[in-house]
């Protein structure tokens, strides 16, 4: 069966995936790691590709990318290189990444800094590093250090966040990224079309590339739920009122958790049960101002959380 033609659009920005075969490990010392850096340079030089971050770890890595509409051929080169060199460097043969290169296309500034704090935290989160600036394989540290200028574009930063909330987006990522359904960029902003038009601008944070992205994290939503629920009276008019449920739909909502992950996550005994409570939160929302409201306090706890992002 032929292979389904890759997304590729000029201008775009993509996260680009490339991961060793058979798990093996494709960067071995800085020698390699230079190398492909070298290669990644001649794409920016031929016009190829803008390189926005970067990081490698043992058995793959992690590129935020902006494509000029030649984002297949591109890796073809430069993934062609580096397997020869590796090669010859080894004095073996045959393949060296697993099949084709994985791209997601990123759409909205919020979405792409999500991203970008993702594979800056990476290596942190596999437990390579403490601090993403204190790894020596990622762009991180190179944009602190000011090197690479020739050809290292980095994102533009988004406002200042503190470690916990970076650490809460990359993790949001690291789930999306395992997920055998990624996120379609504006999967379920008609689920919101249940909150009165005033309370849905403001949680939409009058930016319209908000549509694009996940609102907030996992760990924001559930870290704002438990601070809410020391303090918070309960909706009066919610029959039945529950934390899980409330938990459970907006972590659907506006964390882009699937059924399964809010299962786990939750520790509910099916996704069956994540999805009566995502029903019963869908109908408190509809017919409870006071719940509107309790949605709309947990909504800003998270986003004080992650930095006012």
């Amino acid at each position: 069966m032929p292979r389904s033609p890759r997304t590729d659009i000029p201008g775009a920005v993509f996260h680009v995936t490339i991961r060793g075969i058979a798990k093996r490990s494709m960067f071995d010392d800085e020698e390699d790691v230079r190398f492909y850096k070298a290669c990644l340079a001649r794409a920016k030089r031929r016009g190829e590709l803008n390189i926005l971050a970067f990081s490698f770890l043992h058995s793959h890595v992690h590129l935020l990318v902006r494509s000029r509409g030649q984002l297949s051929s591109a890796f073809q080169r430069i993934n062609g290189a580096y397997t020869r060199r590796f090669n010859r460097r080894r004095q073996r043969d045959g393949a060296l990444q697993r099949g084709r290169f994985f791209s997601v296309l990123i759409e909205g500034t919020v979405y792409e800094q999500n991203v970008r704090a993702y594979i800056d935290e990476n290596p942190v989160l596999a437990g390579l590093a403490s601090t993403a600036v204190g790894y020596p394989w990622g762009s991180r540290l190179a944009v602190e250090q000011g090197r690479h200028r020739h050809w290292l574009e980095p994102s533009s930063p988004g406002p200042a966040v503190t470690c916990d909330a970076m650490r809460a987006r990359a993790e949001w990522v690291g789930i999306r990224t395992k997920s055998k359904h990624p996120p379609h960029p504006i999967e379920r902003v008609d689920d919101l079309r249940a909150l009165p038009d005033q309370l849905l601008q403001r949680l939409l944070l009058a930016d319209s590339e908000l549509r694009f992205a996940p609102l907030m994290g996992p760990r924001e939503v559930r870290s704002a739920i438990r601070r809410l629920r020391v303090e918070r009276v309960l909706p009066a008019d919610v029959p039945r009122f529950s934390w899980e449920d409330l938990e459970a739909g907006l972590l659907h909502e506006f964390s882009g958790l699937t059924m399964t992950q809010i299962a786990k996550l939750l520790g509910l005994s099916c996704t069956a049960s994540s999805r009566r409570s995502c029903g019963r939160y869908r109908a408190a929302l509809s017919a409870s101002a006071e719940y509107r409201c309790l949605v709309l306090e947990v909504v800003e706890l998270a986003r004080a959380e992650r930095g006012g992002v």
